[in-house]
């Protein structure tokens, strides 16, 4: 990301609190680029890797040899209903409402889920 242009320490953050509010101390996301396309409007990335291997998402594939490319696509969605719980919890918007949220989900033998890919064609120089 400094590749990009975010300056750390000044731009880009590692997993900054507080973004639900200052009550709430959850984490949303690994890296958060301040004012990334407009004033107060973060690049919010929550990292992730994921793997057929783990029985929690075995269970949420509730298949036993699953697509490739659908548990990444699974974890991507419940990084997003993970983000309104806590929302919900902490009595603010969404993180994914008011900044760009991106889940940048990995599958264990590296394969990116779509929103990965997305970010780092975005990012791209």
């Amino acid at each position: 990301m400094k590749e990009a242009g975010g300056r750390k320490n000044q731009d880009l953050h590692l997993e900054m609190r507080h973004i639900y509010g200052k009550n709430s101390g959850a984490r949303p996301g690994d890296v958060v680029w301040l004012n990334f396309s407009q004033p107060y409007r973060h690049l919010v990335v929550d990292v992730t890797v994921t793997s057929a291997r783990t029985n929690t998402m075995a269970a949420r594939s509730r298949v036993h040899r699953p697509a490739p490319g659908a548990l990444g696509l699974i974890a991507q969605l419940g990084k997003f209903d993970r983000d309104v719980q806590i929302s919900a919890r902490a009595g603010t918007p969404s993180v994914q409402s008011v900044h760009e949220y991106y889940p940048f989900v990995v599958e264990d033998g590296g394969r990116l889920a779509p929103l990965a890919l997305e970010l780092l064609d975005r990012l791209a120089i």
